[in-house]
């Protein structure tokens, strides 16, 4: 792994950083402060909490496991700051995170646009921060203290479309017309645009029938959906971050009886909520790209959690930030040191092959590259379905991971259009 340059440029970052504080070796530590930068409000407050939610839980399970056993037991605490709705409240966050509070390390944003913000904070204040965020963008701005946990948008996109490829020849159908239908977050963005610039258009026999983009908040979902009805797409690539807009567009394709299979790009069509918001009826089938999921054998893991949090399962936003406090755990026994300097260059240089963080995803090592980005994050596809025989599952349908199959808890079902 190419890390020297990047432990040089760390040193030189700590030294310059301002209020950071943290122990080098020898000093006793009695705590580990960790700090989660995520939307408690406005339209993203879901996923925000749930990724805070990942980080408590890990935390507390840590701590009743003995802490930190490289500073004789030293427990971990978080400290957490609302980005809100915008970039800039999202900025104002960090920097109080930062003058505040004297974090080892830090967790957030969730939406990719504020982890592009509060990342140029930690990046200043030489604090490593580690994010489930996709935009490509975030790990290809020379950065060294950011750690990207997640597959980047412009595979999501392309893997997406594979995939329901793949899925619909299985049934002897085939995928000639793609909708791609989301809004402009980073993310989004950042998945749509090669596909609409140089993926679909450079596949023989498919083309984009549909392309609607908006600014959250999506004020009327019907003329969307008017469009998918008249061109009778064969699957919709969609990307509609914001729990209010997602819900709104798949009641309106319900009242129009508009049925396709669907592919969210994000863990935001996994959400406990739509159960409430839209029926299970109505969410059965529907697919979503995330960057992880509870796989087979983490079923224990997922009941724990689910008796931590109230929440009905778990899904990528917790588990990914839940796979991340392991992480500088170990960066942290690595390096015996809560300097974030330290703790950045551990991260750089680590090489997991077992415990909780590898088991939250479908690869064998967790490593990170140059960049910062997880070398092998690869999406997994989780669908809707009915619990069946899952009593861990504190609803009447939940989405399951369906594909990589070697992980997968239940098979993958594709039903093509009927127009």
């Amino acid at each position: 792994m190419p890390s020297s340059r990047r432990k040089f440029i760390a040193a030189a970052g700590a030294s310059g950083m301002i209020g950071v504080a943290g122990c080098t070796g020898g000093d006793e530590v009695d705590e580990v402060v960790l700090g989660t930068i995520t939307p408690l409000s406005g339209p993203f407050a879901l996923n925000g909490t749930l990724t805070k939610q990942g980080v408590d839980f890990a935390v507390e399970e840590i701590n009743e496991n003995g802490g930190i056993e490289a500073l004789d037991g030293a427990e971990m605490t978080v400290v957490s700051e609302d980005t809100g709705e915008t970039t800039d409240s999202a900025t104002s966050a960090a920097q109080d995170l930062y003058s505040n509070h004297a974090p080892s390390a830090a967790f957030g944003s969730w939406l990719s646009s504020q982890t592009l913000a509060t990342t140029s904070v930690s990046e200043r204040q030489g604090v490593p921060q580690l994010t489930l965020s996709y935009s490509d963008e975030i790990v290809e701005r020379g950065y060294e203290y950011t750690f990207q946990l997640a597959p980047k948008s412009s595979e999501l996109g392309e893997q997406s479309l594979d995939l329901s490829v793949q899925l619909a020849e299985a049934v002897d159908s085939e995928i000639e017309k793609v909708a791609i239908v989301g809004d402009n977050t980073a993310a989004i963005t950042f998945t749509f645009d090669p596909l609409r610039d140089e993926i679909i258009p450079n596949r023989d026999g498919i083309e984009i029938v549909v392309d609607e983009v908006w600014s959250p908040t999506l004020t009327d979902a019907t003329p969307i959906v008017r469009q998918l009805q008249e061109q009778e797409p064969d699957v919709m690539i969609f990307g509609a971050t914001a729990f209010p807009d997602s819900v709104a567009i798949l009641r309106k394709m319900n009242e129009l009886d508009v049925q396709l299979p669907m592919i969210g790009i994000g863990a935001w069509l996994a959400l406990p909520a739509y159960i409430e918001n839209v029926g299970a009826d109505l969410a059965e089938g529907i697919m979503a790209a995330t960057g992880a999921h509870p796989l087979a054998g983490q079923e224990e893991n997922v009941r724990r959690f689910t008796e931590f949090s109230d929440e009905p399962f778990m899904i990528q936003d917790s588990l990914i930030s839940y796979a991340g406090v392991y992480v500088v755990k170990e960066a942290i026994e690595q390096s015996g040191s809560t300097d974030p300097g330290d703790v950045r260059d551990a991260i750089s240089d680590i090489e997991l092959t077992e415990g909780n963080a590898v088991d939250s995803f479908p690869i064998d090592t967790i490593q990170f590259e140059d960049n910062g980005h997880m070398e092998g994050a690869q999406p997994v596809l989780a669908q809707w379905k009915d619990r069946e025989d899952a009593d861990w599952v504190g609803t009447e349908a939940a989405p399951f991971t369906v594909f990589p199959e070697e992980v997968a808890m239940r098979e993958v079902e594709w039903t093509p259009p009927e127009y």
